[in-house]
């Protein structure tokens, strides 16, 4: 083979590899930016369409983003605040208008379900989307989603409760979906003393999950997980570690019922168990048997409500 063929051929590997390389990490900017400035998730249903009666509300957090929810009035004292997972709604999740990354699930994921089933017992519910995500507004200095700035949220959701003129005085209990939970963690972390006042009496965390720990499970190799965090601080944007759940989760006041699909393939169910046992208050733990898709648990309560019903009917009610 003369030497100009070599060259050729040569080149030509070259020029695979770089393509290659430029893909992978193409593919790992696609996997920060779903992150970082998620997909918006539409409005599919509202309370509505589930024979509810609901108003639209706007919240204003301390930093300036305008918050949408939706309030539904129940006929006892209580409330339950639901929020959402990272790249979800307040309605939940649309198989239809996925991104540019496919869960794999084969139906949609609704919240209002669950909150009829709430309602339906005596609580009212509040279900808001939290900031870059569904009808929710931006950080006011523009940039990406800022998950250390996104506990404001809850913050305000529960002030907004606090202080309705019908609904103040009222116990709240937090119901949180994966980063959600993290955000009412970290909430109890940042400014106890607010919830404590707003008389935040329950948390109920379904699957909080590590960013970190999602990279691995969904399959990224060491290298364009260190490429994809390299993007998100340079979009503005923490780093994944200073957001893991066991930062927080031994600064929580109230007792917890955790929820988590144990064959959740995006998940690690020992990060799990620890965030479970770092829990300092009384605590109960739903563990999900089989082989589950991750959305499962979130829809679980659609059709299983007892024992969201009982553990809030324990802490509140009594």
């Amino acid at each position: 083979m003369n030497r100009k063929r070599l060259l050729i051929i040569g080149g030509a590997l070259i020029a695979l590899i770089a393509v290659g390389i430029l893909g992978v990490l193409g593919f790992s900017r696609i996997v920060a930016s779903m992150f970082i400035y998620p997909n918006r998730q539409p409005m599919v249903k509202n309370p509505g369409d589930y024979g509810l009666v609901y108003e639209d509300v706007s919240i204003e957090t301390e930093d300036g983003v305008t918050l949408s929810g939706w309030l539904i009035k129940g006929d006892g004292d209580d409330v339950v605040i639901i929020g959402h997972p990272w790249t979800f709604s307040k309605y939940g999740y649309s198989i239809e208008n996925e991104g540019s990354l496919s869960s794999g699930y084969d139906h949609d994921v609704e919240f209002i379900a669950t909150a009829k089933h709430l309602v339906e017992a005596g609580y009212s519910v509040l279900i808001y989307d939290m900031r870059h995500h569904g009808e929710s507004g931006e950080n006011p200095n523009g940039g990406p989603f800022h998950a250390l700035e996104a506990y404001h949220d809850v913050t305000a959701v529960v002030a907004f409760v606090s202080e309705h003129p019908d609904l103040a005085g009222r116990d709240i209990a937090l119901l949180g979906f994966c980063f959600s939970s993290v955000l009412d963690m970290m909430a109890m972390t940042n400014e106890p003393d607010l919830l404590k006042d707003a008389v935040v009496k329950a948390l109920v965390a379904v699957q909080p999950i590590s960013t970190r720990l999602f990279y691995e499970h969904f399959g990224l190799p060491g290298f364009m997980i260190e490429h994809a965090e390299r993007i998100t601080v340079k979009e503005g944007a923490p780093p994944s570690e200073d957001y893991d759940p066991l930062l927080f989760a031994g600064n929580v006041f109230t007792p917890v019922f955790f929820v988590q699909a144990l064959g959740d393939p995006w998940s690690d169910i020992d990060l799990s168990r620890a965030i479970f046992e770092a829990f300092p208050t009384e605590k109960e733990a739903l563990w999900l048997e089989g082989e589950r898709h991750r959305f499962d648990a979130y829809n679980w309560f659609n059709d299983h409500p007892e024992p969201l019903l009982d553990f809030l009917d324990r802490n509140l009610k009594e």
